[in-house]
């Protein structure tokens, strides 16, 4: 049952309190409350839901009972939050559907007291957006979720092997998790101080923090798999021949595209990255040129830190590569915030004072102290170019710029493949 139908004009708590009593008197064995219905305009389970976040509706209803048991759910992706919601009492059980998936183990990693080797769900919706596009489930993070007969057992290679992983993103993280489970010898560059990637700059957006976990969660599972990681670390193509590899699995990610427009190199131009990273931004007014993912991401970020933003996109709509469960929360969010757009908006030039370019053949002058550019990014090849005679692996970014789910795949299948 719903604890609240978060609809305008439905049935509310005290509503829910009094059908939860009837069916209690009716027979009702348990009762699992979840929020909403599909027609609210309310985010029910994606990322921008705190975890936890509708846990009151549960200890309500379980306050209007007498004797059945009450099980919270909704965006609870940890046997911590867990048990804080079994201790406090404001539920009997707890509801797991999405964690359970993320990572199958969950209750056995809890038992056995590693609760940070569990592979936490992010709520990227990934999962959600396989069923609506009526394809069977996968998940981002989890390469086997739903495959688990198809694939069978991860065994030991018939041969040990000293494998190189070359970036600590989750392409590369994933490659490593598996090849260490294969048996093999494996050392993970990585330019950065932690792993994760680009998951670290998106996580710094509010709402979306989650997407920290993804680097935290191989952090203690390469550690738990012996695999040497060397973070802090530029590889070089030496480098990779002093560890006399027999496999190298080239996950470098990628690197900000450079569109071809006049006026991009100058002074009041950005780069989405450098903004995510927290680099200064000069000004009150910001254009952001691109509405993707990661335009849409950085317009969240710029409005949150107060400044007037305004988000250019050349096709017809924004968001076009954000999947279906996510996007109306996107867009819901950037409207919220103030957010100017607009669409089928061709860039010509950047200038000191902004943005010109035109919207159905005519030109318009979008003003403008800084300009962001987020227009995608592009494989970084640099190291990849200098290991020629090497046989290498490249997935991921490193591959070809996409979403999160096609990296750990790719990292997967390379390592299960070795």
């Amino acid at each position: 049952m719903v604890g609240d139908e978060l609809i305008p004009g439905g049935n509310r708590l005290d509503d829910m309190k009094q059908f939860a009593r009837i069916w209690e008197d009716a027979g009702a064995d348990a009762f699992n409350v979840t929020a909403g219905w599909h027609e609210s305009k309310e985010p029910m389970i994606t990322m921008n839901v705190p975890r936890g976040g509708f846990v009151w509706m549960a200890e309500g209803i379980k306050s209007a009972l007498d004797h059945a048991p009450v099980a919270a759910s909704n965006r609870i992706n940890s046997a911590e939050l867990a048990e804080e919601i079994l201790e406090k009492g404001k539920a009997d059980m707890v509801s797991m559907a999405r964690p359970l998936v993320c990572d199958p183990d969950l209750p056995n990693k809890v038992r056995q007291g590693r609760p940070d080797l569990v592979r936490r769900c992010i709520a990227c919706m990934n999962c959600m957006d396989s069923l609506f596009e009526g394809k069977p489930v996968t998940c981002a993070l989890n390469a086997e979720a739903c495959r688990e007969h198809a694939l069978g057992e991860i065994k030991p290679a018939e041969k040990k092997k000293k494998v190189v992983v070359i970036g600590g993103g989750p392409a590369g993280c994933e490659a490593a998790r598996v090849a260490a489970l294969r048996g093999h010898d494996v050392v993970l560059f990585e330019k950065a101080g932690k792993l994760g990637g680009q998951l670290n700059l998106a996580a710094k957006t509010p709402n979306f923090g989650e997407f920290a976990l993804v680097g935290e969660y191989y952090s203690a599972m390469l550690k738990e798999l012996g695999v040497d990681m060397r973070l802090n670390t530029e590889v070089s193509r030496d480098m990779v021949a002093a560890e006399e590899p027999d496999a190298i699995i080239y996950a470098a990610g990628a690197v900000p595209a450079d569109p071809p427009i006049k006026g991009i190199n100058r002074p009041n131009v950005m780069h989405a990255w450098q903004v995510l990273a927290g680099e200064p931004v000069k000004g009150e007014r910001v254009a952001v040129i691109g509405g993707g993912g990661t335009g849409c991401d950085v317009c969240i970020h710029l409005a949150n830190d107060g400044k007037k933003v305004t988000q250019l996109e050349m096709l017809d709509k924004m968001g076009h590569n954000i999947g279906p469960g996510s996007r109306w929360v996107v867009m819901k969010t950037l409207g919220e915030l103030g957010i100017q757009q607009t669409n089928r908006f061709k860039v010509k030039e950047i200038t000191d004072k902004g943005v010109v370019g035109e919207v159905d053949g005519k030109e318009q002058t979008i003003e403008a102290d800084t300009v962001v550019i987020a227009i995608g990014s592009k494989p970084n090849t640099e190291l990849l170019d200098a290991l020629s005679g090497y046989d290498v692996i490249t997935v991921g970014d490193a591959r070809q710029p996409r979403k999160i789910v096609f990296a750990v795949h790719e990292g997967y299948q390379a390592a299960r493949g070795l």
